[in-house]
């Protein structure tokens, strides 16, 4: 997803967290785990905090949204865990402002998610 003209980085990802919590929603899950290697955004998304910062907002909507799930969990990852959303996050230059993919994944893409699985 394009994010146009953001703040900082944090900001970005707190975006694409809420992003992936209303995904999360939209198609029915119901037990999540987000994981991201954004260290300030999922402490703030773990520990219930929605701060004053300027992304501090999007967290408390992160945590609102997330409460319509039944079971979720916000895990700090490295980057080097999370190829998979560092790939398709530098899709977003070119192509649609949305994109998603349920079942098949972007050829390009596709070694990295196999690469994840043990």
């Amino acid at each position: 997803m394009r994010i146009p003209l953001p703040q900082s980085v944090a900001e970005v990802k707190a975006l694409g967290c809420r992003r992936a919590v209303q995904f999360a929603i939209e198609i029915g899950l119901q037990e999540v785990i987000f994981e991201g290697d954004a260290v300030v955004v999922i402490q703030a998304a773990k520990d219930g905090l929605a701060d004053q910062s300027m992304y501090g907002h999007l967290i408390g909507g992160i945590l609102q949204q997330a409460s319509e799930l039944c079971r979720f969990e916000f895990f700090c990852v490295n980057r080097t865990c999370n190829r998979v959303a560092n790939a398709l996050a530098s899709r977003t230059s070119v192509g649609l402002d949305l994109q998603f993919w349920l079942e098949d994944c972007p050829g390009d893409i596709a070694p990295l998610v196999f690469a994840d699985v043990p």
